[in-house]
């Protein structure tokens, strides 16, 4: 009969992440601990990613992470696998990964082992195809939009017209984040803001990057390296609204 000595080093160390923070809540208050939504508390751990196999490191360990939504994890992690995990269960804006020792805020593909860990995994003969699917979808080309809706507009446009195969090859986004003051560098001087950062700090790049500029801004298209500058085209026929990705659709 299966039992817990028949759990693997990974399984084991799962299983007693999850048990030790029961233990710990039991100790604190007995009847929020029989609701893991109801937890509390902050939960430590120091090179999480040691003995996991790849699909407990991108599926198991976020997941179980999201069990506990009132408790803060602080984790230390070499694993880009864990990151991209961290995001299909997560979300974005539900965890921050913090990069030592600069103490900048990055997205996973921006995380200095990503590329590392994609060329070492391309280089082993019994490299698996879907952990090679998984890799490459993080190292999709990025789109960088002035405004929150650019994206949104434009993901709609190419649907509408059958163009999912673009879709599906790049990543559309926009610059900046929004807090409880309203939208943080984002706009026009969200792009240049980002634009100054990649001149001064050329080795962050390691993919391809849009910064893709309203008509307004009338920028010059530029291809450096894997930066590229684009503007979008004005409607001259949209005498209503002349500015903004707005601008494109009919009066």
């Amino acid at each position: 009969m299966p039992s817990l000595d028949h759990l693997s080093m990974g399984q084991s160390i799962i299983f007693n992440i999850f048990a030790t923070i029961i233990r710990y809540s039991d100790k604190g208050d007995i009847n929020k601990s029989r609701k893991l939504d109801e937890i509390e508390g902050i939960v430590i751990i120091d090179e999480i990613e040691l003995h996991l196999h790849t699909d407990l490191q991108h599926d198991v360990l976020p997941d179980l992470i999201s069990l506990f939504p009132r408790v803060q994890f602080i984790i230390t992690t070499h694993s880009p696998l864990f990151l991209l995990g961290m995001r299909k269960f997560m979300g974005d804006s539900n965890f921050q990964i913090i990069e030592l020792p600069d103490g900048q805020t990055i997205s996973p593909e921006r995380f200095s082992e990503f590329q590392e860990s994609f060329d070492n995994y391309k280089n082993t003969e019994k490299f698996e195809s879907e952990l090679k699917t998984l890799m490459q979808e993080g190292i999709k080309p990025i789109v960088l939009t002035e405004g929150e809706t650019d994206p949104k507009y434009i993901t709609a446009a190419l649907e509408a017209l059958g163009r999912n195969d673009i879709l599906e090859r790049l990543r559309i986004e926009w610059v900046g984040k929004e807090n409880n003051q309203g939208p943080l560098n984002t706009g026009v001087k969200g792009l240049d803001n980002t634009r100054n950062v990649l001149d001064a700090n050329p080795d962050i790049l390691k993919h391809r990057l849009l910064l893709l500029y309203d008509c307004d801004a009338r920028k010059s298209n530029e291809d450096v390296e894997l930066l590229s500058i684009r503007t979008i085209p004005k409607n001259e026929g949209n005498k209503k609204i002349k500015k903004g990705i707005e601008n494109l659709v009919p009066r």
